[in-house]
């Protein structure tokens, strides 16, 4: 990895340090790709791009503060040499997140030193500042508290830094870290996020879920005449086995370990298994809420012209009266996967027929009301172990028990890697993936039925978080569905009623993503561009402080106050849907009064521009499409020169 290519390159360069020293101007931060210097200790930005795992949103640390007071040239290479001590550290250590950890630490020591800044003071005098120290608990007090636990794992850093190179009364004294360890401790916890799937182990299971639930398919009238045979009569090793064999079910019957006849309930129940992972996958329902689902639970119909795909059943949660009806949206890729469940079901009522018939002194449920079959539960249990279903008078099947068994024979799921856990660590930098036992490299993710609600309800509001193609089209019209009928402007639908925890989960979802959205414009070191964006970077200092609060910008986004939201090519601050998409609809956003860019929307502008101009050729000057696709190319030309005089002005600022 590059990342890898970057410790190597800094183990060259540090080798013959002292690693206790104070480090020299010309001390080579960064390298390109290639191996080049690119970034010097004395630089005024640490860029970091060439070391970056993937494509990210912000790749560098720019030492840019509130004002350029003297104060706050002290304060600039206060935080150099934090981040200096920090990568010395984890460089000895050995760290595979050298360059997140980097620029998230720059962030929030910025942070702190506005801070100190505001009050006059620096890291070094900082503990004489009472003001400064009150403001930061404040500050703290309002965050969640795992943003605080990580802003007192900062404050140590200083701490760490007094401590490595003996400079006297740098950072906090002891009292008032003790004070604030005391404060965050305090804090409300955060209940612990269940676990996103990352979108390659997510796209991946996905994939071969369904292509395993079409060979199923392809079979289940074999499997659905061999099973009724078999519950017919009494056979030997022998039989069992010309069976099998002549409905050529040999090859599956090996894949699943059915060696003995007694086994064959496998047949059923780990299809039940790979079936009910996707049905949680493709509406986000609880496992008792699926087990719940009738046989007749999935249909399709039009709303307002569209085709939507929905599963009918029952949920108990948060209701006194008992199970009540509910609908999810879904996805036609479950389609195939109910077909086959519901003649397992048809396959069950025989086999529980056939259970009485054969050992009717062992058998332990013989009075067990067996429904008639469109009265039957979707998933019903052929071990006939456990509670019957009150809806439904039998047992169900506790898919989840052995669901990771199926998922490791069956499917060969990627193991998880490095990438991984980087992609968790970027969803949310604030939780500690390490100390999560479940996540080891090399070894498989272990599915657990609540993550598929949490991953489908974050990628369906997160698109930008989906890399992998085939999982953005896999999601994408289910998003859609779940957004025009979940979220917070529905359509009326008042032929269905969701499901409430479901809903607020997805909006909630969507005012966290757009929330970090909007934060994180402001809190860019790079220039923001376009004509709004231009009026948030003349303000951006102003506006960091207004909105330092988040769970009051939540509520002003709630509210309807702030309105902020991704676009292809940026960001737009329009409070109501678009009406400029017109004839130069790839550019609409160029020129739009509402339009955010910042150094992402660059590479996005120049993709555009060279598609732009690929058609411009085809026409001769003069044509209407020539001189339109012309204004088209040479909007995008001012706008990135804007950009350029900012960064000029900024720069002088």
């Amino acid at each position: 990895m590059i990342e890898q290519q970057f410790e190597n390159h800094l183990l060259t360069v540090v080798n013959d340090c002292d690693f206790d020293s104070l480090p020299q101007p010309d001390f080579i931060i960064s390298f390109d790709n290639e191996g080049n210097r690119l970034s010097k200790y004395k630089d005024s930005e640490w860029d970091l791009m060439g070391y970056a795992y993937k494509k990210q949103s912000s790749s560098r640390v720019i030492f840019k503060l509130d004002n350029n007071s003297e104060n706050a040239k002290i304060l600039i290479e206060q935080i150099k040499l934090i981040l200096y001590s920090v990568m010395m550290n984890a460089q000895q250590r050995g760290s595979a997140r050298l360059i997140n950890v980097l620029i998230k630490l720059g962030q929030r020591l910025k942070k702190i030193a506005n801070i100190c800044l505001k009050h006059e003071c620096n890291f070094s005098n900082m503990r004489l500042c009472k003001e400064a120290v009150e403001e930061l608990i404040t500050y703290l007090c309002a965050l969640n508290k795992r943003s605080a636990v990580t802003y007192l794992k900062e404050l140590h850093k200083i701490n760490d830094t007094k401590l490595k190179y003996k400079i006297e009364n740098f950072g906090l004294a002891d009292k008032d870290l003790k004070k604030i360890e005391k404060i965050v401790n305090d804090l409300d916890s955060d209940s612990k996020q269940t676990t996103l799937i990352p979108t390659r182990i997510y796209a991946d299971i996905i994939t071969k879920s369904l292509d395993y639930i079409d060979q199923y398919h392809s079979q289940i009238e074999q499997i659905k005449q061999f099973s009724l045979e078999y519950f017919q009569g009494e056979f030997d090793a022998d039989g069992f086995k010309n069976l099998v064999s002549r409905y050529k079910l040999e090859k599956l019957f090996k894949t699943l370990g059915i060696e003995k006849q007694f086994l064959f309930k496998a047949l059923y129940s780990h299809f039940q298994c790979i079936a009910g992972m996707m049905i949680m996958c493709f509406s986000g329902m609880r496992i008792s809420e699926m087990q719940n689902l009738p046989i007749n639970s999935y249909t399709t119909t039009t709303y307002n012209g569209q085709e939507i795909h929905v599963l009918n059943g029952l949920t108990s949660k948060k209701t006194v009266s008992g199970l009540r009806t509910t609908t999810w949206i879904t996805s036609s890729a479950i389609g195939k996967a109910v077909e086959c469940l519901r003649v397992i079901c048809e396959i069950h009522k025989s086999y529980y027929e056939y259970k009485k018939f054969i050992s009717p002194s062992k058998f332990r449920r013989p009075d067990l009301n067996i429904l008639e079959l469109e009265n039957y539960p979707l998933f019903p249990s052929f071990s006939f172990a456990g509670k019957e279903q009150p809806r439904y008078g039998i047992p169900v099947s506790e898919v989840y028990q052995t669901m990771n068994n199926w998922v490791e024979r069956l499917l060969n799921p990627k193991p998880f890697t490095q990438e991984d856990l980087d992609e968790l660590y970027a969803f949310n930098p604030l939780e500690d993936w390490d100390d999560y036992e479940d996540l080891q490299i090399g070894k498989s993710w272990r599915f657990k039925t609540h993550q598929f609600r949490r991953t489908l309800t974050v990628y369906s509001i997160r698109s930008g978080l989906v890399k992998v193609p085939t999982l953005k089209k896999q999601l994408q019209h289910i998003s859609y569905d779940m957004t025009l009928h979940y979220g917070n402007n529905a359509v009326d639908s008042t032929n269905y009623i969701f499901e409430p925890d479901l809903i607020n989960e997805f909006n909630n979802e969507r005012l966290e993503h757009t929330t970090d959205l909007f934060l994180n414009i402001l809190e860019q070191d790079d220039v923001l561009f376009g004509i709004r964006g231009t009026g948030l970077e003349t303000q951006k200092g102003k506006l960091r402080n207004l909105y330092s609060d988040r769970k009051n910008t939540e509520k002003l986004i709630k509210a309807g106050q702030l309105h902020y939201k991704e676009t292809p090519l940026g960001g737009c601050t329009l409070d109501t849907n678009c009406d400029r998409l017109g004839f130069a609809y790839t550019t609409a956003c160029v020129t739009c009064d509402n339009a955010v860019f910042d150094h992402s929307s660059v590479k996005k502008l120049e993709i555009v521009k060279n598609a732009l101009e690929k058609q411009l050729s085809k026409y001769e000057s003069g044509n209407y499409f020539h001189d339109q696709l012309r204004i088209e190319i040479e909007s995008i030309d001012k706008v990135l020169e804007k950009r350029i005089t900012l960064i000029e002005v900024t720069k002088n600022v």
